[in-house]
């Protein structure tokens, strides 16, 4: 299986999870206390038999590990300690510039901060430690999620069945369009009489529509029909270039009188050029199954915030409130 890189697991955890915006470089928690393996393999224990044999001039990998590279007072930095924070600091900004350098030094400010901060009893504080603990409970679950999806078939087989069935029904047309939108029908019929005696519709647009794009002159630019509301979309794939609605069309934003200016269809997205896309889709879908699976065995109980009463939740309800 192909390997998931860390920043597409955090993708997939956003979507499963709401946590706290994620650590910006210079406010995260030192991980050299965390990321050491807390029982040391076998073959990294020498045996008393061979002990005295061992050149002293030979540095194994847990050496170079924990070299220590710089010191903060009594805080001392070690070589993992420096590539870990160079990982997530690419990671958090892929075009920042790799410059060792400047990153240590980085480092060592931010953990001077950090020193000042304990000092000044701010880890103490409730706010922080809900924050702080919220970040840990999003790494955590961003562990179990990774070693969930380790699993996930990323074969060639697997990624064009995908692709297939995702290019199947494939909306394929893009319109572009402009709107007038107000409160009421009689207003929007008013509208359209006035652009059949001749008014023009950009100008009717910015003095009597309601919408956001009243100041563009009603300009919805290039969109697919599918990402409009039902009502609208239905209207807009049933008008031809340079038409305008005969009849208001409702929505729940109000009424809605468009105009058609232009249509024009897509090309089905090349295969080669989908396959990240393809990959995040099959890998969402697994965490999605693995998420429902966790519903079905778990009690969740929701306060009705107007009588304070705990209401049974199903796996249905959460469903439609995730889809929100």
């Amino acid at each position: 299986m192909k390997s998931l890189n860390y920043s597409f697991f955090l993708v997939l955890v956003i979507t499963l999870v709401v946590t706290l915006t994620g650590c910006q470089p210079g406010n995260e928690q030192q991980e050299s206390s965390t990321s050491e393996p807390a029982i040391k393999t076998a073959d990294t224990q020498a045996s008393p038999a061979t002990d005295s044999a061992v050149d002293p001039a030979i540095t194994t990998e847990d050496d170079k590990n924990n070299e220590v590279i710089a010191s903060i007072n009594d805080k001392q930095l070690s070589m993992r300690d420096f590539e870990i924070y160079i990982s997530r600091r690419m990671q958090d900004d892929p075009t920042a510039v790799n410059n060792p350098a400047a990153m240590l030094n980085e480092l060592i400010n931010k953990e001077l901060l950090y020193q000042e901060a304990v000092k000044k009893g701010f880890d103490k504080r409730e706010d922080v430690a809900i924050r702080v603990q919220q970040e840990i409970e999003g790494i955590i679950v961003g562990a179990l999620v990774q070693e969930q999806l380790t699993d996930v078939d990323l074969s060639e087989e697997a990624l064009k069945a995908e692709y297939d069935l995702q290019t199947a029904d494939m909306a394929l047309s893009e319109y572009k369009g402009r709107h007038i939108l107000v409160a009421t029908e009689e207003e929007a019929q008013a509208v359209i009489a006035e652009l059949n005696l001749g008014a023009d519709f950009i100008e009717l647009a910015k003095s009597k529509s309601t919408g956001p794009s009243a100041t563009q002159g009603g300009d919805l630019g290039w969109f697919q029909a599918e990402a409009m509301v039902p009502a609208f979309a239905d209207a807009i794939k049933n008008m031809t270039k340079g038409e305008t609605t005969k009849t208001a069309v409702k929505t729940r934003f109000g009424w809605h009188v468009i105009k058609l200016e232009d249509s024009r269809e897509l090309n089905k997205p090349e295969y080669e050029a989908s396959k990240e896309r393809i990959k995040a889709i099959l890998a969402n879908k697994a965490a999605q199954s693995y998420l429902v699976k966790l519903r079905e065995q778990a009690t969740i109980d929701i306060k009705n915030p107007e009588t304070g009463e705990a209401t049974p939740v199903t796996t249905e309800q959460l469903d439609e409130g995730a889809a929100k």
